[in-house]
């Protein structure tokens, strides 16, 4: 092992791995991962997933299998567990880029597009927790590198699974990729030979399997299917109806690497109007004459683009096409610009590479910068978060509260606006899905006998109910309140 690829491994695991427990769920994207993968496992039912006793069709459950294996190989289920997946992913992404890195740009080029990704903010942010979006970014990269290493069937493999995990945007962001830069390469015939119809068939086979098998072994969930997807999609596009220079502003989360690679583009378009110039000078010179019609036949091999003006092109396309199709998207959302940041790294390694030609200095001062960028991301995300956060005392709250239940005691959630925000939580820490009951339920639970126990923000409960443990979580205020 090399020691550029032993340093970004060592790198990855530290901004990765530390504290990686310790955060509470606090994003609802992730609450619904986690709490669908333990139902999942749960109920034993690995086709359909259920939340909150619900069927969840929005999503095709590749991550939820990933989970729940986490819960499985780790005999736990928590946030850990449940997280390590997506950091593996994380990993391989950031091992993924350096490999291409180094084919396409140059090794220097590659290891510095593998340090961007390692410690671009947000990067290291969605890589630690239980999202679909770092498992996409890595099914989009996987099949471009296959379609670079001539492995087109991979490719269109990679492609069907990532469809799995997220839908069509695995399919349509490396296709548009592909389709761009083999035509600016004048590589036709080559595409037509990544995209054979068996390739795509076997693709869309993966792709639509979990679709069509749900369909077919559960013909009632056509219907609920169709709604659930129509009221996501009327409810995100009401929400998230962002303007279209949206993810300009957002691209900062991944600086300093994103303003890196913005101001690359222009200089990769300067080097490729260039590149054919030097490379048919170059040959001139060599030969000591102007070449005739004859000679340029003979030499139209050393006359081509070099391997790192193609790698460039193919850097630079990736970048503006993934970054193109998010901003004409209607529905914006900060996440969703993750699967842009490995094409975002790779072009800023292009440019710290070049300037490092320029300036001995700027390599050194480029690892420099990405360890003092992983020591803070490590200190936010295992330090700061952890202690501001108030969804952590609501955990605590919880699983306290549980593990002071005895066998059979009943357990019940008073109805408040509270429970509505924290459903997700409250089912994942407390193992069971919450039963809510409003006030005249709860009278009827005092009715009979047997041990109760009450969660509630709402004011003091009536005898025989006692108050045996509170949290303040925020304005509200949590209380346990149990009858013997």
């Amino acid at each position: 092992m090399s020691g550029k690829l032993a340093g970004l491994l060592l790198l990855c695991a530290a901004s990765f791995f530390i504290g990686l427990g310790g955060e509470a769920i606090s994003r609802s994207q992730e609450g619904r991962v986690l709490e669908t993968a333990r139902e999942m496992r749960e109920r034993g039912d690995y086709l359909v997933p259920y939340m909150l006793g619900q069927p969840r069709y929005e999503k095709p459950p590749l991550l939820y299998w990933f989970t729940a294996a986490g819960y499985a190989l780790s005999g736990r289920v928590n946030e850990l567990a449940g997280r390590v997946p997506v950091v593996l992913f994380g990993i391989g992404s950031v091992l993924l880029l350096y490999a291409m890195g180094c084919r396409q740009l140059g090794q220097r080029a590659g290891f510095f597009a593998g340090l961007a990704l390692a410690t671009g903010p947000l990067w290291v942010q969605f890589a630690r927790l239980a999202e679909t979006d770092v498992p996409q970014a890595f099914f989009v990269a996987l099949a471009l590198w296959a379609f670079l290493e001539q492995k087109p069937l991979l490719a269109w493999i990679t492609i069907g699974v990532g469809c799995l995990n997220k839908g069509p945007a695995a399919l349509v962001m490396p296709l548009v990729t592909l389709i761009v830069w083999r035509t600016w390469n004048g590589d036709g015939r080559v595409l037509l030979r990544d995209c054979r119809w068996w390739f795509v068939l076997v693709g869309l086979a993966i792709g639509l399997s979990w679709y069509l098998a749900v369909l077919w072994l559960r013909q009632e969930s056509v219907n609920i299917f169709l709604v659930e997807l129509g009221k996501l999609a009327v409810q995100a596009h009401e929400r998230h109806r962002e303007n279209l220079f949206y993810y300009f502003g957002e691209m900062l989360n991944f600086a300093p690497w994103s303003l890196v690679a913005f101001a690359a583009v222009p200089l990769a378009f300067w080097f490729q109007r260039r590149k054919p110039k030097a490379a048919q000078a170059n040959n001139q010179s060599s030969l000591g004459f102007s070449p005739s019609p004859i000679t340029d036949a003979r030499t139209k091999v050393q006359t081509t683009l070099p391997q790192s003006a193609t790698g460039l092109r193919f850097a630079l396309t990736w970048f503006l096409a993934t970054f193109i199709i998010l901003l004409l998207t209607q529905n914006k959302q900060r996440h969703y610009m993750v699967v842009l940041l490995p094409p975002c790294a790779l072009m800023a390694g292009w440019a710290l590479d070049r300037f490092a030609n320029w300036r001995t200095w700027i390599a050194p001062a480029v690892v420099a910068v990405c360890v003092l960028l992983a020591a803070g991301n490590v200190f936010k995300c295992a330090v700061i978060d952890p202690r501001r956060s108030e969804d952590v005392v609501l955990r605590d709250f919880i699983k306290t509260t549980m593990s002071q239940l005895q066998p059979g005691e009943e357990v019940v959630f008073l109805q408040s606006p509270a429970f509505g925000r924290n459903m997700i939580a409250l089912a994942f820490y407390s193992g069971r899905i919450p039963e809510t009951v409003i006030p005249a339920g709860l009278d009827q639970r005092l009715a009979r006998d047997g041990p109760l126990a009450v969660i509630t923000t709402a004011g003091p409960l009536p005898p025989p109910l006692r108050e045996t443990l509170r949290a303040q979580v925020g304005s509200m205020t949590w209380t346990l309140w149990r009858r013997p």
